[in-house]
């Protein structure tokens, strides 16, 4: 009761499956937000010297992650990743954020997932901050003050899914008896319903080892402008990109995959997931690994996980073109 700020942390569960919860105050220590007459909102405030946590709270964040556990639910009034709306979010302070992700990185803090309230509206977001493994936000407002009816959706570059009105709470899932612990991120309305679900494995949340230079996809000639790589889109997952590659295999009876390595099991593999109503219209009178198979492709859409492989969801054919 004598500290300054409400903030604390545990950690729950036997070696190999331990959870660390550690809830952040965001408001005691705070540096004013900075507006700007006649504009709705807040815009960033880039004093050297503004803070969120005050230095005494950054010290202990900082021994905090050096604990050991598998998975660690960073808490935080506000959001941390979504950075486009003009309301209460650590990008109002810019430097406090990045300064947030070089600790998780130096301090070499696998499995986290930030959970994060405050918008009278639920979402999921994701972004590369950075530490090697994708970076997620899900938000969970309000428990009982949810905008009654939807409204226009704001900008968010890095949402993966939304739930714009209704009361809502947020629920996180751990299969600890999977081969691979799988995590689910929930988030359910008033009845309990699953309005938003993203799987992701426990190996998702751990940088990736070092590259097997026999497993790079190979690019298919040289990249033009705003074309990145099949291992570049490994690390862009919650964006959209424009990719080429050469197709290394083609598998699935519908849906189907395509895939930059012969491994497609392989970590260093990007997949296309290619339902069947859309193959067929890619190849009406063969079959995709005929038309596919060794040849350079060129694929827009946005990168995303699932069940640990990184993937491109096509939805259209104009997605996919052939360059050569």
């Amino acid at each position: 009761r004598q500290r300054k700020g409400v903030y604390d942390a545990q950690v729950f569960g036997p070696p190999g499956k331990r959870v660390q919860v550690i809830m952040l105050d965001t408001r005691y220590h705070r540096s004013p937000l900075k507006t700007v007459e006649g504009k709705k909102g807040y815009v960033p405030n880039t004093d050297p010297d503004a803070t969120i946590l005050g230095e005494e709270q950054w010290k202990w964040l900082e021994q905090q992650l050096q604990l050991p556990a598998e998975v660690r639910l960073l808490v935080s009034s506000i959001q941390v990743v979504a950075q486009d709306h003009i309301y209460e979010k650590w990008m109002n302070f810019p430097n406090e954020r990045e300064r947030l992700y070089k600790l998780l990185k130096d301090t070499k803090a696998n499995g986290v997932i930030i959970l994060s309230g405050d918008r009278h509206l639920a979402e999921l977001s994701v972004m590369d901050a950075g530490l090697g493994y994708p970076l997620y936000d899900l938000t969970s407002s309000g428990l009982n003050m949810g905008f009654p009816n939807w409204r226009p959706l704001e900008v968010n570059q890095h949402r993966v899914a939304t739930m714009g009105f209704g009361n809502n709470f947020g629920l996180i899932r751990i299969d600890w008896n999977a081969v691979d612990p799988l995590i689910s991120l929930q988030i359910r309305d008033e009845v309990g319903d699953v309005m938003i679900q993203e799987k992701i494995s426990l190996k998702t949340l751990r940088p990736a080892a070092p590259v097997d230079p026999q497993r790079v996809p190979d690019d298919g000639g040289q990249l033009p402008e705003g074309v990145i790589s099949a291992m570049q889109a490994l690390q862009a997952v919650g964006k959209k990109v424009e990719v080429q590659f050469r197709v290394a295999s083609v598998g699935g009876r519908g849906p189907y995959f395509i895939n930059s390595l012969k491994e497609y099991r392989a970590k260093e593999n990007l997949t296309l997931f290619v339902p069947l109503e859309v193959a067929k219209q890619l190849s009406p009178e063969g079959s995709l690994s005929e038309k596919y198979t060794g040849k350079v492709i060129r694929v827009s859409g946005e990168v995303s996980v699932f069940r640990g492989a990184v993937q491109i969801r096509i939805e259209k054919p104009d997605q996919i073109r052939l360059v050569d």
